[in-house]
């Protein structure tokens, strides 16, 4: 994709690009932080935040990333479950960790192709 931006040398597609890229990575990192601060209150129901920066990615770059972004949630979101909050991996799989994730790829995968 950079290649394609140089090549035909659109700087205001590429400011703006970078504009998102940088509000797609701000929402996924308020999302870990919101996580963390909220889970005492919402428990293992706290990764349904995670669909915020799926849709971010997804409306502003498209199908691909839309997908991307809801695939690599699914390693955040056990990143943190297991090291942040300190809860046995298993339990949460079972409890709505695969569900989710097939879920986010469905979000995902239908913004991004709007």
């Amino acid at each position: 994709m950079i290649a394609l931006l140089r090549r035909f040398g659109d700087q205001a597609y590429t400011r703006r690009s970078r504009w998102n890229a940088a509000l797609v990575l701000g929402a996924t990192m308020a999302y870990v932080l919101a996580y963390l601060l909220l889970d005492p209150f919402l428990g293992n129901s706290g990764g349904i935040l995670s669909i915020v920066p799926v849709i971010a990615g997804a409306w502003l770059f498209g199908l691909r990333t839309g997908l991307v972004l809801s695939v690599l949630m699914f390693p955040l979101n056990s990143l943190i479950v297991v090291l942040a909050m300190d809860r046995p991996l298993n339990e949460w799989l079972v409890n709505g960790g695969i569900l989710g994730a097939g879920a986010l790829v469905l979000v995902g995968g239908m913004v991004g192709g709007i």
